[in-house]
């Protein structure tokens, strides 16, 4: 035999050729020379170990050190009939997969998760990849089965070098209490407790920089102290020839209480205030020009027709008549006295 060999018994004498090695520090199963405690070596496509429980319920495992020809040569994995978790030589681990392409690559049939859950507690969070572009994020209260989600959608397609399509991040909540109005979803100022954009789901109302108000569906806030500043939204229209730029704001121009709401616009018709009738038809009524005129559409008497006076009726409302409707301002009478207008005399005497 060989140094260290043991002997073994085939039934009918003991003979020093088995597999089994000892050189009184290690003991190796093929290896004449192991350096472990306990060393196993084989050229073959798949080298290992089982673990077997043949108990009630019991079943085996292998671990194996991939080979050529194998499903990913010089990884690890444990195999039970399937490969179910193998750790290549790069370290990447596959669950699901024999070729992991990341530190951790889970792949199932439907809807692969990772759970994240703290000992002793009964909500986790999870990870879940769902079809080919999209998954979602979701901490979960295991107690009364409430989910706060995040939904990462995204679908694109590339063309001549241009990424296209949807790509949508979404947040909502699937709450056991229909009643529930504090459905809130916050991003906050990084190492503050500040929330610096708030979007409450139950309501559809966004809140930017906090100050949440009953009646409005999009509050803008900012805190200025006794300071000049500005809150406020901006639009910007792109159509490739000429920006449109609008802006809406809450200003302190001094630092006196004075506060004033400003609405302004670079577009070439100004700011246009439109209704939308009964037909869903969107009207012009109100424009405030670039030159600073004021022109109300409802008004107007149209192209070759004379000019009208407005008038307001005893509730503010405004329309127009002929300035005829006026007469001369003077009345019927007879004058007592004479009138001078620029030198000139006007008599009721005849001359």
């Amino acid at each position: 035999g060989t140094s260290g060999q043991t002997i073994r018994h085939d039934g009918t004498e003991w003979v020093a050729n088995s597999l089994l090695y000892n050189n009184g520090t290690y003991i190796g199963f093929g290896s004449t020379s192991p350096s472990r405690m306990l060393e196993i070596e084989e050229n073959s496509q798949y080298t290992g170990l089982r673990i077997n429980n043949t108990s009630t319920g019991g079943g085996y495992w292998d671990i194996l050190s991939n080979g050529n020809s194998s499903v990913n040569s010089d990884a690890l994995s444990f195999w039970n009939g399937s490969h179910r978790l193998l750790i290549d030589d790069n370290g990447n681990i596959g669950i699901g997969t024999t070729i992991p392409s990341a530190t951790l690559h889970v792949v199932s049939d439907n809807n692969p998760e990772i759970r994240v859950q703290e000992q002793g507690q009964d909500g986790y969070l999870n990870f879940v990849g769902y079809a080919a572009t999209q998954g979602w994020i979701y901490q979960k209260d295991n107690v009364d089965d409430e989910a706060v989600m995040l939904d990462i959608d995204a679908i694109s397609t590339t063309t001549a070098g241009v990424t296209t399509g949807t790509q949508n991040i979404r947040l909502f909540r699937n709450s056991n209490a229909s009643t529930d109005i504090t459905s809130n979803f916050a991003i906050h100022i990084p190492g503050s407790t500040t929330q610096s954009l708030v979007h409450n789901a139950k309501l559809g109302r966004l809140t930017i920089n906090g100050q949440s108000k009953t009646n409005s569906d999009i509050v803008v806030y900012k805190e200025i102290g006794n300071s000049i500043g500005r809150t406020g939204m901006y639009l910007d229209l792109d159509n490739s020839t000429n920006d449109a730029e609008a802006r809406i704001s809450l200003e302190r121009t001094a630092s006196t209480d004075f506060l004033g709401l400003e609405i302004y616009s670079n577009a070439n018709h100004g700011i246009r205030f439109s209704t939308v009738d009964g037909s869903s038809v969107l009207t012009e009524r109100v424009r405030f020009k670039k030159t600073g005129e004021v022109q109300i559409l409802d008004l107007a008497t149209g192209t070759g027709n004379p000019d009208l006076v407005v008038v307001a009726d005893q509730d503010g409302v405004l329309s127009t008549v002929a300035g005829t409707t006026f007469g001369d301002n003077l009345g019927d009478h007879t004058a007592t006295q004479n009138i001078v207008l620029a030198g000139s005399w006007i008599s009721n005497d005849g001359d």
